[in-house]
């Protein structure tokens, strides 16, 4: 019981459970049936699990709702963390994977890979990736990658991660700066958890303590502070009729969304006060996990608005002239998918987010991109964080501090098996005398020329047709090739400056040209189609941005490069040094 109430407490903040799902697909359900469902809804998982074994129970059972109910209390053991409960029931109706939404089918890898059946994982993925509507679902394709290359993945050499010095007995999660200390969120171990909720904690460097200046309601959620500390809008959950938590008795009450609450800190009194709802609707859409910019004039956030790509997007509001927030404006495509964003945290001229819906390793992973002047997303900056910051686990609100590198939470085993926060920094690397120093690589474009093909044919599988003629034409192609790190589509500063070599060495004329991106072999041939044209475009944007014109780029992705069938490999590591080549994009001009 103690796991179900945190793990139900994690669960709304992170706004993933979706164990009713199916139902709205499932019009004819019988009464015990129904009953449970609403067991769940309560978040009263100790008794749904009693309604749906006792139909499971039953002598006879119309085998697709032995599937159904199946999948659904599979869905209470995972929520709950119990993952080989969850394993097995999940199996029961394997041989049905149709009776599957996607975020079941989601729930369903992550326990596998959880209870270390990476193969079994594997199976899995391989026949739903080819069915619509998993073919095209990120979260499910990433944690199918996952399953086949996470246990290969190299450790970083240059970072190193650890646990938190301020780790609490049972679950501790997403924290931010606050005066000179660090606020965190904790959610007990005992039986008056659900009543406390989620509490807030300040670390002050050496010891942590209670803070109960912030209203204490159940499952109150992340906040954020303005730099004087003189106003905090943090997350809290709109209830039912707006009534509370208070007893036992009263853990049935529905939460039906999460909103932002905006207080002022009263010094004389020595209190947050003055509580003021932001972003006020009658649909009761849930806004949570809010972040101010450094200098207070931008706030970010997550919300289910009627224009989010998926589950939930990052929007950004903007501090009018009166001092009151503006209408939030969605993030766009580069940030947001049809997955779940959630947690943005800014620092500086850069935004950090969590998502299953961009190429990661599984589950939630932690994101950065470069921001604006206005205090929006810069095409072509999206930066996936590297191992061991994300891992198959979920890994999500991140936080940069100077003087570490940064904090963020986990899922990842860690002993109990509960949310942590951890703190990452560079590993110290020792000085090693170098008796003569090497002189360094000066940056420049490669200018070869393309070798004319006899037949149009020869290059239709390249180009397209009309770029083809311009290389048949005989034109010189001065080629600019810039490479990627694995399983990204981020430009490196060597990178940047080998295009800015490019466009100098054409002496301001913008002739028309062909970006073609690659990929490695390395996972599916879909998600390598997508990222190699991801890298073309982000070429592309990088042009445009400096002055090239957009009508004059054309973007081809070609999809992964297969490794030389004769080369040898030792293992994942050294497959992925071998096939580091075809991480590229090159620029042909055409004319």
């Amino acid at each position: 019981m103690h796991r179900t109430l945190r793990a139900l407490l994690i669960a709304n903040i992170f706004i993933l459970i979706t164990t009713l799902t199916a139902q709205a697909q499932q019009p004819k359900l019988s009464g015990a049936e129904k009953k449970a469902d609403t067991y769940v809804s309560y978040q009263d998982f100790a008794k749904a699990e009693e309604e749906y074994k006792a139909i499971l129970g039953k002598k006879k059972i119309d085998p697709a709702e032995k599937d159904r109910v199946s999948i659904k209390l599979a869905n209470v053991y995972y929520s709950t963390r119990s993952y080989e409960m969850a394993e097995n029931y999940f199996e029961k109706a394997a041989h049905n994977l149709g009776a599957f939404t996607p975020e079941q089918v989601a729930a369903f890898l992550t326990t596998l890979i959880r209870n270390d059946k990476n193969e079994r994982a594997i199976e899995i993925a391989d026949r739903l990736t080819k069915q619509h509507p998993f073919s095209s679902d990120k979260a499910i394709l990433n944690l199918a990658e996952g399953a086949k290359y996470w246990g290969n993945n190299p450790d970083t050499s240059s970072v190193a991660v650890t646990k938190a010095p301020f780790n609490q007995p049972g679950s501790t999660f997403w924290c931010t700066r606050y005066e000179d200390g660090i606020m965190f969120i904790h959610i007990g171990s005992d039986e008056k958890a659900m009543i406390k909720g989620a509490e807030f904690y300040y670390f002050d460097g050496r010891n942590s303590q209670l803070y109960t200046n912030i209203p204490q309601t159940m499952q109150a959620g992340p906040a954020t502070f303005s730099r004087d500390s003189s106003t905090m809008i943090y997350t809290d959950n709109r209830f039912r009729d707006n009534k509370m938590v208070r007893s036992m008795k009263d853990q049935k009450i529905i939460t039906n969304s999460l909103r932002l609450m905006e207080l002022k800190y009263n010094e004389k009194k020595q209190t947050w006060e003055n509580a003021k709802e932001l972003f006020k609707n009658k649909n009761e859409n849930s806004i949570c996990h809010p972040a101010l910019s450094d200098d207070g004039q931008h706030l970010y956030f997550s919300a289910d608005f009627s224009d989010s790509r998926g589950g939930s997007d990052l929007y950004m509001s903007r501090k009018n002239a009166k001092g009151a927030w503006d209408t939030p404006v969605n993030l766009g495509s580069v940030i947001n998918t049809v997955g779940e964003e959630l947690y943005p945290n800014v620092y500086d001229n850069i935004l950090c987010f969590t998502s299953n819906g961009h190429d990661g390793f599984g589950g939630m992973d932690i994101y950065s991109v470069m921001l604006d002047e206005e205090g929006l997303p810069i095409g072509g900056t999206l930066e996936h964080m590297p191992y061991p910051i994300n891992t198959v686990y979920n890994d999500y609100a991140y936080m940069y501090d100077k003087a570490t590198g940064g904090y963020f939470s986990s899922d990842r085993p860690n002993g109990n098996d509960l949310d942590a926060i951890y703190v990452w920094a560079k590993r110290v690397t020792p000085k090693v005398e170098v008796k003569k120093e090497q002189p360094k690589p000066v940056l420049a474009p490669v200018k070869p020329t393309i070798e004319r093909p006899a037949q149009l044919a020869q290059v239709r599988e390249i180009v397209p047709e009309d770029v083809a003629k311009d290389l048949i034409a005989g034109r010189t192609t001065p080629d600019t090739t810039v490479y990627y790190g694995f399983n990204s589509r981020t430009l490196s500063k060597e990178a940047l400056a080998i295009i800015d070599a490019f466009i100098e060495s054409l002496d301001g004329d913008t002739p028309r040209i062909l970006v073609l991106g690659y990929a490695d072999a390395i996972g599916s041939s879909d998600s390598n189609q997508e990222l190699s044209h991801r890298r073309a475009e982000v070429v592309k944007e990088y042009l445009a941005k400096n002055g090239y014109p957009d009508d004059a780029i054309e973007v081809i992705g070609k999809g992964q490069l297969q490794l030389d069938e004769e080369e040898q490999v030792n293992d994942a590591k050294d497959l992925k040094a071998k096939l580091a080549p075809a991480r590229k994009a090159e620029i042909k001009i055409l004319e």
